[in-house]
């Protein structure tokens, strides 16, 4: 019996987070995939290639302005990790891991976090080269 992995994506039809579950579940694991439908257009639940896509639909914008929808995005990841038994959950990106660390107190899982976003290249100045090595 393989383990049962969950991957999290903040937009729908992530290339990245794809790639992931298409290849563990190629190679034989339960994969599971967590997106937020931006535009409300997507099914909010159904298996793509072996792959079991819950989906978030809720037409929201992008930028400063998403900040005040992020406590409803995750309250659904946390139902979704307290509904399902995962092994391990992948948080894609720095938004997704607080109530994903959360529930793995709770849970007992394995987290496996995956930065997609460059935040030391938006912070760190060019001049530090000892840091942007």
């Amino acid at each position: 019996m393989s383990p049962d992995i969950l991957l999290i994506a903040t937009y729908a039809n992530c290339p990245r987070t794809w790639k992931m579950a298409k290849s563990l579940t190629k190679a034989g694991f339960k994969t599971h995939l967590i997106e937020w439908d931006r535009d409300s257009r997507l099914k909010t639940f159904e298996i793509v290639n072996d792959i079991s896509v819950h989906r978030f639909c809720f037409k929201s914008p992008h930028g400063v302005k998403l900040i005040y929808l992020l406590p409803m995005w995750w309250s659904f990841i946390v139902g979704i990790c307290f509904t399902h038994r995962f092994s391990v959950v992948q948080p894609q990106n720095l938004d997704n891991l607080l109530p994903v660390w959360f529930v793995s107190r709770i849970k007992k899982f394995k987290i496996v976090y995956d930065i997609a976003d460059f935040y030391s290249d938006s912070y760190v100045p060019v001049k530090a080269t000892f840091l942007n090595a």
